[in-house]
């Protein structure tokens, strides 16, 4: 089973990156729930799959963090060993946790307005994830795309996944 959890503000697109992930990785073959709070100021969004039923409704601790604005505190300190945690940030940011992690940054704001003229950084956010996993196609994230009415966002999501670091 995997985890993710996507933190950002009110607007930056965490509601739509947590459906169109939840569709692509269900059309990848896995089993998928997703959990969209309704939120004031700062939007999460959390997605859980497997190749099995899951029968759990509990929150699992992510495996994976994708931080739309680096100044929520999203406890990433106590992120679990193995975690990968994605920012957007134009550096790579200097993040103390308990547990061995991986970390990936990518400038999402920067990239978003110089390609569409918006604060919109959350197509580039899941482009940069589908590459930090692994194991989602892009041909999945383009449909699911496609199917939220985004189809102009290819070349987003296309740049997240060529632009993150480690």
């Amino acid at each position: 089973m995997f985890s993710f959890a996507l933190y950002g503000r009110t607007g930056q697109g965490v509601r739509t990156a947590s459906r169109i992930l939840a569709k692509a990785l269900f059309n990848s073959g896995y089993q998928v729930q997703c959990l969209i709070p309704y939120a004031n100021g700062v939007q999460t969004g959390f997605v859980k799959i497997d190749k099995a039923p899951i029968s759990s409704r509990e929150l699992a601790e992510p495996d994976f963090f994708l931080i739309f604005d680096t100044k929520i505190d999203a406890k990433l300190k106590y992120a679990k060993k193995g975690a990968v945690i994605i920012l957007n940030s134009k550096e790579k940011p200097k993040i103390k946790t308990k547990n061995k992690t991986m970390i990936f940054y990518i400038n999402a704001t920067e990239i978003s307005i110089s390609m569409t003229k918006k604060h919109m950084p959350n197509i580039i956010m899941i482009g940069a994830l589908s590459k930090a996993f692994g194991k989602l196609p892009m041909k999945h994230m383009k449909n699911a795309i496609e199917e939220e009415g985004l189809g102009n966002q290819m070349q987003s999501l296309e740049e997240g996944f060529s632009s993150v670091k480690r």
